[in-house]
C-alpha cells in the first residue's frame, strides 16, 4: 500500500486535481436551476446577477443545502462526471508511464502490488476529486445563498421535512438522529462513491490504450449510452411484453442507474440493492484491472 499512499500524495499535488475540481465547481456553477417563481432555468451565476441573498430567501428551492444538492442532480453534472473524475488520475499515471518511473514503483513494490495500488489508486482518485470539490462548493454555497435562518418557520418545516428529508428516507433518520452534521457526511459518502464508481470505466479502459485523451473520453460516450437505456428499458419492456410490470422495470432501471449511488440516503427505495451492486461493480473492475495487468504485461513494455 506504500505505492497507494505515495500516488495519492502526489495526485494532491497535480495541478490536473486542482483543474478538475475547479471544473467541477464551474460546471455547477453554471448549470440550471429551477426556479419556481418564474417557471425558468436559472444558473446560480445569473441568479446572482438579479436577486439579492433577501430576495432568495422568497424561494424555498434557492435555500443553501436545496442548491448544494441540486448540482448532483443536473444532467450537465452526470453527463461530465466520468470526465472530471479521471483528468487527474489518468494524467498521473500518463506521465508515471512516459517518464518511465513505473519501472521503479514496479521494481520496489512488486508486480501484484503494483497493479492493485494502480486500480485502487484510479477509484480513489476520483472519489478525491468529487469529494474535494464538493467540500468546496458546500461552502460556497452556504456562504453565498440564504440559510434556513432567512425562512419563517413553516417555511423552514417545509424544506427540512419535504425536501431535504423526504418522509421514510434513511436521510431523514440521520437527521432525526444527529442533525445537518450527519446528513453533510451521509451526502459526502454517497459523492466519494459516486466518484469511485464513475472513474472505474477509464481504468478499464487504460487496459486497452495508452491514449490518455481516449481514456477521459470514452467512459464519457458509454455513459451517455447507458443513461438512454435506462430510460428507455420501461417501455421497451411494455412493448416487447416481458412478463414485468412496468414498476418492476421502472425498479430495476433505478437499481441500475449509475446515478442511484448519488442519492442513496435520500431517494433510493432499493438502498442495499444499489449499494451491493455498486461496491460488486468496483470490486469485479479492480479485479478484472489486476488480472490483466498483470498477466499481458500492461505496464512492462
Amino acid at each position: 500500500m506504500a505505492y497507494l499512499f505515495n500516488c495519492l500524495r502526489r495526485l494532491l499535488r497535480a495541478p490536473a486535481f486542482w483543474v478538475a475540481a475547479a471544473g467541477a465547481f464551474a460546471l455547477c456553477l453554471f448549470s440550471p436551476i429551477f426556479y419556481l417563481k418564474t417557471d425558468t432555468a436559472y444558473s446560480i451565476f445569473d441568479i446572482f446577477k438579479n436577486y439579492t441573498k433577501i430576495a432568495m430567501s422568497e424561494q424555498t428551492d434557492l435555500y443553501s443545502y436545496e442548491v448544494f444538492n441540486s448540482c448532483f442532480k443536473g444532467d450537465y453534472f452526470s453527463m461530465f462526471a466520468p470526465v472530471i473524475v479521471s483528468i487527474a488520475s489518468v494524467n498521473l499515471k500518463a506521465d508515471e508511464r512516459n517518464s518511465g518511473a513505473w519501472r521503479y514503483f514496479l521494481h520496489r513494490s512488486g508486480k501484484m502490488a503494483y497493479y492493485v495500488g494502480s486500480g485502487l489508486f484510479y477509484l480513489l482518485a476520483g472519489g478525491m476529486v468529487l469529494l474535494f470539490f464538493s467540500a468546496l462548493w458546500g461552502i460556497f454555497t452556504y456562504a453565498a445563498l440564504p440559510g434556513l435562518s432567512y425562512y419563517s418557520q413553516e417555511q423552514a418545516d417545509f424544506i427540512v421535512h419535504f425536501s431535504l428529508c423526504p418522509a421514510g428516507s434513511i436521510m431523514e433518520k440521520l437527521y432525526h438522529c444527529g442533525g445537518f452534521p450527519l446528513m453533510i457526511a451521509a451526502q459526502f459518502l454517497e459523492i466519494f462513491i459516486y466518484g469511485m464508481v464513475q472513474s472505474a470505466a477509464a481504468m478499464l479502459v487504460t487496459l486497452l490504450t495508452e491514449n490518455k485523451y481516449l481514456i477521459i473520453c470514452t467512459p464519457f460516450f458509454l455513459r451517455y449510452a447507458l443513461n438512454q437505456g435506462m430510460r428507455m428499458l420501461p417501455y421497451i419492456g411494455t412493448t416487447l411484453q416481458i412478463p414485468f410490470s412496468r414498476d418492476t422495470l421502472r425498479r430495476i432501471a433505478n437499481t441500475l442507474d449509475p446515478e442511484a449511488v448519488i442519492h442513496l440516503f435520500t431517494y433510493a427505495d432499493n438502498f442495499w440493492g444499489i449499494l451491493i451492486l455498486n461496491l460488486s461493480y468496483l470490486l469485479v473492475c479492480i479485479g478484472i484491472f489486476c488480472l490483466f495487468s498483470y498477466r499481458k504485461g500492461n505496464y512492462e513494455k
